[in-house]
This record gives C-alpha cells, sequence and structure tokens, in this order.
C-alpha cells in the first residue's frame, strides 16, 4: 500500500527513502506516569483513616439488573445492584449502585427513599423498582419518581408488549391476578384468581404465571398462561405438576418453562411437567440458562452452590469454590461473564468482608470489585508498583479456623491504590467440597528475582508433585509452587507435624527459608534452608544453626540476621542474630512472632511478651514508651513518626508516649503496616471506623492512614495533539478519598462549562474527565487539574498536560505548507513510535489518528497532505 502511495507523490518524495526504509513493529505498551511531588503535611486535623477497598459499597443486595442508562449513547451498560441503604459510601450512593467493570459508580444526584428494591426491571428503555414498599418507582437520572396510580401489594412486575405488568392483590378490590398498566390506570388481564399469583415471566413471548392458585375446573395446576383475552392451563396435570406446592417463581428458557419453592423445582417440556432432580431456589435466568442456587444440602464448606439449566441438562458451577454468597439472590450475564449477587459470607459462616458480588472466570467464581476478601495478615510491593495483600490470621492459635483456604479462592489482591483486583489464581489442587484440600499462608516477601514469595503449609499438587512450602506469584501469572518439597518435622511431644515455613528472606545474597520444617524424610528438624537451583538445602557450613530449632519471623539489618521463634538455639531462648561469624543471643529477648521496622536508621521490634516495642542499641534491645495495651505484630515507620499496629488496633509514637490516631477507631487487630503511594496501609482482621468532616465508613481486611488527606495522583493526565473540529478529553485518575472536587485549569485560568469564545465547548471541568468539543486554535496550551478531598486540608494539582491545536495536522512547523520541513518533523515520531515515549516530541502532535502510536496509519494521512502541499 505504501509503495502504490509513494509512486503518486511528486519528486519531493525522494526525501522520504530513509522513513520508508522501516517499518514499525508495533506491541502493547504500557506508560507509567510520575506522580505529582507530596504537597505540604497539612494540620494535624486532616490526618484520616480511608477504605481500603469499596466493599462496603456493597451491602446485603437483593438483586440487580443490567441497564443501559444513556441507550444509544457511548456509555457502557451499567451493572445496576439494589442494596441496603449504605448511606455513607464512598461514592454516596444509597440504595442502589452502578458497577462499570471497573469501579462503583453512583447512580444518582437527589436524595432516594428510605426503601430498598427487591426488584429491578427495564420498561421502554427506563429502570424501573419494585420497592420494599409495594410502590413500583422510575429512575430519572436524578432521583426515583413513583409510578402512579398506586396499586396494591405487588410480586412481581416487569414489561410484556410495551406495558409495565404486575401481579398481586389491588388496592381497595383485594382482586389477586395479574395487571397491566394502561392510559394512566391499572387493567386487570383476564379474571381474578382464587388465590395468589406469586411470579410472572415471558415464556415464548407469551405471559406466564405462577402461585398458589387454582384455575377454574382444575384443582392440581398453579401455573397459567395468558392467551390475549383469559388465563388457560399451563401444561397438563400430573402427579409432578406444579399443583403439589405453591410456586413462588416461575422463568422460561428456550422451550421450557421452570416453577419452583426455593426447594422443589419442576419443569415444563413438551405439555408435561416433570420433577427435576435438582433441588433450590431459581435466582436467576440469562438467554441461555435459568440458574439455581441449592441451599438444600449446605454444610460448613458447601453453603449455596449454583446450578444451572440450558433446556436440556444441569450443569453444577464450579464446584470448588462454591463458598463465597449466603444466601444468593440473583445470577445474570454481564459483559459476558456470570454475575452473582448475594451476603457477603465465605464458607462456614466465617467473618469476611461484604463481598457482595461475584463473577465466573474461566469456571471459577472469583469476587470482583473491591476488597481484599478477609483479613490481611501480610503485604508486600510488586514489581509493578501495586500492593499486593495476603489473606489470613497472624498467629498459631486461630489458624485451623481462620485462614484456611480453598485451592480456587484467590487469597491474594492487587491493590493499586484506587481498587483491588485478584492477584493470580489460587493454588492448584483436587477440589474437594466436604473437604476441600485446605492451605495456610503465612507471610509474604517481595523478591528482585524471583517475584513474590509467600511461605506456609499447603495441600495438593502441582504438575502431579505435591506442593512445597514456598508458592511463587509474578504480577500477570498464577501462584505455584516454589522450591523443592519440604518435610514433616517433630514437636516437643514428638509429634510429626506439617512443614511450615514463616519467612523467606535474603542474607549476604542468598534466598533463606525459615519456619517449622525438615530438609529430609528423616525429620532432621533442620528449620533453616537456603534456596539453590530449585532446591531447599543445608545453610553453608560456617552459618550451620542447632537443629531442633523453630522460628517464626527473621530480618535483616546492618549486616545481622536477626531470627525469633518459640524455640530459638537452646531451651528458653526466643531470639538470636548472625552477624557474618556467628550466632549470639542478645541479653533481652523478643517476641516469637516479632514484627521488625526501620525507623530513622534504627532497627525496631516488638519486646518478649509482645506489648513492648523495643528499639537494638547494637548488642540489646532497649524499650522505646511505655508497654502497649496488648500484642504489638505490625511496625512501620511513615512520614518520620514510627507506628505500631496489634490487637489495640494502631497507635503512633510521639516521641515520648504511644497516642490514639485521630478520628479512627479499629476494631480487631491489625495484622501488618506497610507504605504505599504516600499512604500507610494498614491491614487488619476486623473492621476499620472512620470518619471526618461529617462523612463516617468502615472497611474490612485493609485500610489506609494519611496524613495530610490529600489525594494521590495514580495517572497524570496525557497531553495530546487534535485537529480543528475533533473532540478530545483529559483524565486524572486518583486513589480513592471518598468525594472528591475537581478544578480544571488552561494556563492558570479556572475553566467553565460551556462554550468557551472561540468555537469550542467544555464540559467536565469538575470532574475527573474534562471534555473539549469542535476543538479550535484558541484551545491550545497546558491544562492543569486541582484535587481536593477538603480545603482544609490542601489539595493536589496535576502536572501540566499540553494539548496543541492544528488545522492542518500534517503542518507540524505551522508554516501553513506540507513540504520537506514537516516530513522531517513527521519522521523523528515515526522512529519513536509510542507516543507514551520520553522522546516522544510533546503532544505526540503526529499521531493523526489518536491511536497511540505513530504508525503506519498516520504515514498515510500525512502523505495525502503531502500530496496537496498548500493548507486548506
Amino acid at each position: 500500500m505504501l509503495s502504490s502511495l509513494i509512486s503518486g507523490f511528486s519528486t519531493r518524495v525522494v526525501g522520504m527513502r530513509g522513513l520508508l526504509s522501516r517499518r514499525p513493529v508495533l506491541s502493547r505498551v504500557c506508560v507509567a506516569a510520575g506522580v505529582a511531588a507530596f504537597a505540604p503535611v497539612a494540620s494535624a486535623q486532616c490526618a484520616r483513616t480511608l477504605p481500603g477497598a469499596l466493599s462496603p459499597e456493597i451491602q446485603s443486595p437483593t438483586t440487580a439488573i443490567v441497564w443501559d442508562r444513556d441507550g444509544a449513547g457511548p456509555e457502557a451498560p451499567l451493572l445496576v445492584i439494589a442494596a441496603q441503604a449504605f448511606t455513607t459510601s464512598p461514592t454516596g450512593a444509597q440504595n442502589l449502585i452502578g458497577w462499570d467493570g471497573q469501579k462503583y459508580v453512583k447512580m444518582f444526584t437527589g436524595s432516594p427513599p428510605d426503601v430498598t428494591f427487591p426488584q429491578l426491571f427495564i420498561h421502554a428503555g427506563q429502570l424501573y423498582g419494585l420497592s420494599s414498599t409495594n410502590q413500583l418507582v422510575q429512575f430519572n437520572a436524578s432521583s426515583w419518581t413513583n409510578v402512579t396510580p398506586a396499586f396494591g401489594v405487588i410480586n412481581e412486575a416487569t414489561s410484556f408488549n410495551g406495558e409495565i405488568v404486575v401481579c398481586g392483590t389491588q388496592q381497595g378490590t383485594s382482586a389477586k391476578g395479574v395487571f397491566a398498566l394502561r392510559g394512566g390506570a391499572w387493567v386487570q388481564l383476564g379474571a381474578s384468581f382464587n388465590a395468589d399469583v406469586n411470579s410472572i415471566a415471558i415464556a415464548s413471548g407469551q405471559l406466564v404465571a405462577a402461585g398458589a392458585f387454582t384455575l377454574p375446573g382444575s384443582t392440581n395446576i398453579r401455573a397459567a398462561y395468558f392467551d390475549g383475552a383469559a388465563w388457560q392451563p399451563l401444561g397438563n396435570a400430573s402427579t409432578v405438576s406444579p399443583g403439589n406446592f405453591t410456586a413462588t417463581r416461575i422463568r422460561a428458557v428456550g422451550d421450557k418453562v421452570m416453577v419452583g419453592n426455593d426447594v422443589v423445582i419442576a419443569i415444563l417440556g413438551a405439555g408435561t411437567w416433570t420433577r427435576s432432580t435438582e433441588n433450590g431456589k431459581i435466582c436467576g435466568t440469562t438467554a441461555s440458562a435459568i440458574y439455581v442456587n441449592d441451599h438444600t444440602t449446605s454444610s460448613g464448606f458447601d453453603p449455596e452452590p449454583i446450578k444451572a439449566y440450558d433446556g436440556q441438562a444441569w450443569t453444577m458451577l464450579d464446584l470448588a469454590s462454591q463458598a463465597y454468597l449466603y444466601p444468593i439472590s440473583a445470577v445474570l450475564d454481564y459483559q459476558g461473564k456470570l454475575v452473582a449477587v448475594g451476603t457477603g459470607n465465605l464458607g462456614g459462616g466465617k467473618a469476611a468482608t461484604r463481598v457482595g458480588t461475584i463473577e465466573l472466570v474461566e469456571g471459577r467464581w472469583r469476587p470482583f470489585g473491591e476488597g481484599p476478601q478477609g483479613p490481611v495478615r501480610s503485604m508486600a510491593l510488586a514489581s509493578d508498583g501495586n500492593l499486593v495483600t495476603l489473606c489470613g490470621l497472624r498467629g498459631t492459635s486461630n489458624e485451623n479456623d481462620n485462614i484456611y483456604t480453598f485451592p480456587s479462592h484467590p487469597f491474594a489482591r492487587s491493590w493499586n491504590g484506587a481498587r483491588c483486583s485478584p492477584a493470580g489464581t489460587a493454588l492448584p489442587g483436587a477440589p474437594n467440597v466436604n473437604n476441600p484440600p485446605a492451605s495456610v499462608f503465612y507471610e509474604l516477601t517481595a523478591d528482585s528475582e524471583f517475584g513474590m514469595l509467600a511461605g506456609g503449609y499447603f495441600y495438593g499438587d502441582y504438575g502431579g508433585t505435591p506442593l512445597a512450602s514456598v508458592v511463587q506469584y509474578v504480577p500477570g501469572g498464577d501462584w505455584g509452587s516454589f522450591g523443592s518439597r519440604l518435610f514433616k518435622f517433630k514437636d516437643s511431644s514428638n509429634n510429626l507435624l506439617p512443614p511450615r515455613v514463616y519467612r523467606v528472606l535474603r542474607y549476604q545474597g542468598e534466598l533463606l527459608a525459615i519456619g517449622e520444617f525438615s530438609l529430609t524424610s528423616a525429620a532432621d528438624n533442620a528449620s533453616i534452608a537456603r534456596y539453590e537451583n530449585g532446591e531447599w538445602k543445608p545453610l553453608a557450613p560456617s552459618m550451620a544453626y542447632p537443629a531442633g530449632s523453630r522460628f517464626r519471623d527473621g530480618f535483616v539489618f546492618d549486616g545481622k540476621l536477626f531470627l525469633v521463634g518459640p524455640l530459638v538455639g537452646s531451651p528458653g531462648n526466643t531470639t538470636t542474630y548472625f552477624d557474618s561469624v556467628s550466632w549470639t543471643a542478645p541479653s533481652s529477648a523478643l517476641s516469637a512472632n516479632s514484627a521488625f521496622c526501620v525507623h530513622a536508621g534504627e532497627l525496631y521490634a516488638a519486646g518478649n511478651g509482645g506489648s513492648t516495642v523495643v528499639r537494638w542499641n547494637g548488642s540489646g534491645w532497649v524499650a522505646v514508651g511505655a508497654a502497649l495495651p496488648g500484642t504489638t505484630y505490625a511496625l512501620a515507620s511513615y512520614r518520620g513518626s514510627l507506628f505500631a499496629g496489634g490487637t489495640f488496633g494502631m497507635r503512633k509514637f510521639d516521641g515520648a508516649a504511644w497516642v490514639a490516631l485521630q478520628n479512627v477507631s479499629v476494631f480487631g487487630a491489625v495484622q501488618s503496616l506497610l507504605e504505599h503511594n504516600g499512604e500507610l496501609v494498614i491491614g487488619t482482621d476486623g473492621t476499620v471506623n472512620f470518619s471526618a468532616t461529617g462523612v463516617s465508613n468502615s472497611a474490612t481486611g485493609l485500610a489506609r492512614y494519611t496524613a495530610d488527606n490529600i489525594p494521590v495522583i495514580l495517572q497524570q493526565p496525557l497531553s495530546r495533539t487534535g485537529a480543528c473540529g475533533e473532540t478530545t478529553t483529559l483524565t486524572v485518575t486518583t486513589a480513592n478519598y471518598g468525594p472528591s472536587s475537581y478544578h480544571w485549569y488552561k494556563d492558570n485560568v479556572l475553566l467553565a462549562n460551556g462554550a468557551t469564545g472561540t468555537g469550542s465547548v467544555l464540559s467536565g471541568v469538575s470532574t475527573r474527565t474534562l471534555s473539549i468539543a469542535n476543538l479550535g486554535s484558541g484551545d491550545a496550551g497546558a491544562y492543569t487539574c486541582k484535587i481536593s478531598v477538603s480545603t482544609l486540608c490542601g489539595n493536589r494539582t496535576t502536572e501540566p498536560a499540553v494539548i496543541a491545536v492544528t488545522c492542518c495536522p500534517a503542518d507540524m512547523n505551522g508554516d501553513d505548507v506540507v513540504d520537506d520541513l514537516d516530513f522531517v518533523l513527521f519522521q523523528v515520531s515515526y522512529d519513536t513510535l509510542v507516543c507514551g515515549s520520553p522522546s516522544m516530541p510533546v503532544g505526540c502532535q503526529a499521531d493523526f489518528n489518536n491511536d497511540g502510536f505513530v504508525d503506519d496509519a498516520d504515514f498515510v494521512l500525512f502523505s495525502y497532505a503531502y500530496d496537496e502541499l498548500v493548507c486548506p
């Protein structure tokens, strides 16, 4: 194609030979934007604890539906979820919230009614809801509006033949049946029924109903279809017909109709009702299947399996990881994935975050949206800059009850500062619902060579061999076994116990594993090993340590390797260190599960007993402040201060004493602390409540502490070049700080929505995305966005994004002709290829089609202008 274009060029094309000698090889490129420098720390009252997840957005959801709120517009359809009122959610949502596939979004700006919505449906492209107070309401993009006239008791509503249709009991008449809203009044379809109509649906283009009723001349049939004038029996009478029970739900797929009463299910096919071999509650339908959640066989590890009926046969969905939601309220299709919503309890009723919503990904149910999905035991920074959290509880007393995870359960989550997502798939292993091969996980380590490593004890196979006691995760990949298998050790009573690795760390260039294990099947109780060529081997003779010790944690500082555990060296010791020559037990010991951190160049740890924080003075440990009111599990250095977390929540050392944080109360134990994106991230096994400026909220498992409450910018707006008449946008991405204010400026002048006076139109000047329509030369300039949560606490401003505008895009030097001088400028961009490359000219002007690359497609556009020579 290019050769044919060249042949049509004038003799000036000779200057292009260098350009055509190289073809770009395009690849997907991610460009990381720098983070703006921190603003000065604001006053103390601005310190605040924030949610580390948006899981509190969803609280006991009752139903969900997919709705394209702008119809044929550019906005993607939303997954709309109805839930209990959560008046202090970070998005300000109440009773109804949208999910766009990446984040939760607010659905309205007005005050909603103080009710919940057990049902949502679409009518004439608009979203309607049936409230818990039997009121039909319509969503009009700003608030809910009651549908008049009021009906009475509504059991279910739908849209049929261009009308809103309900089943229930009409107010004032006590008539039970099915009614359509026609001409501003409720019109009964057919005669009244002799008992409740509980559910209606559309099957093969007909309106069908089910309930407690029977039809005239029949004592058995409790399902009917509307023939346009009267209700007729649906199917024949038989001993397995719905006449044997009162139906609470009716749904259809293909030519099959299903009715159920939350336990018994009957299926109509070829005119005959058949009692299904499956039991359960009908909880959803898609174009291809009806979904049932079977709570009739629940157990500690199998509370709510989801089954699908496709019109021919039943399929159990993800048998291995059913223990997510109980009960399930809705199942539907969204963005090509099956989504289920329900109450957020994990298997066996264990404490968990408000999971709320899960999706079926590659045959496995996964929580989506936000939240670490459980107590956060450990955290580490991955090579992609994200924070990886590891679920589970610290210590051994609770491990049998709280930190088991299923083989398919995503026990690790990745936090980018704004939202969580699964960090790889969980460990492999054969599923066994009644007795799942559970695993226990301990501390995470980020290693520069091997990625993310976690020790623990694991059940299941990996590649046909038993899992090792250390597992590995590399961002973008999955978890898998790391190193050779370790063996059981003997406890103080000579019992053989599964091998445990509590910490993986590097010392003098070698990767070490420490814990309670043996290197051989002879139960040698080595408990410390080095990694070499895929295997765990004994330490070098110069570092040899007495067998029989048991370690729980370690840390490297000032050339020394510190180890702690319940049995270190001689009986009664809990602490030792290696100084490159020999092992030494300091005069004072540490907690057997001590946390470590370096603050202001000095090493801090948890003293013996765990309630006292101590500092290393070169030969021993010195107490720092008075004892804390509980056990210390985590220490961190943040913004020039030392923080401690544990059973007491979180405290900050002010130079003389440990003081509680303002505007925060922590329920449960703080398991881990780590700085990320300028915030102190808090891992906890309970709920963190926070409040500031009249806004309150809570987060389970993960929270963040900010000393200044100034938003963190995760992605700067990118400079752009646009042609006259087109529309361009600038977007800034920040960490979730709750309701934030955005103010866009051009050349330091505050912008306003509407016409600019130079022909263009602005919109979104107070949102995260600024849009400029009908771009003109007057829109060229440097744009910035100022973001704040509270003006009292300061703000953060983005780096300038330069918008360059040209009405003759190929005239790159602005002399009104497209000649060889412009070709030279174009070639520089063409050779650079990627707009986000540091060597690309500012604005990436040569990216004429705005796809992020200056490639052959842009060359074709340049060639047309080059042939014309003079700009229009």
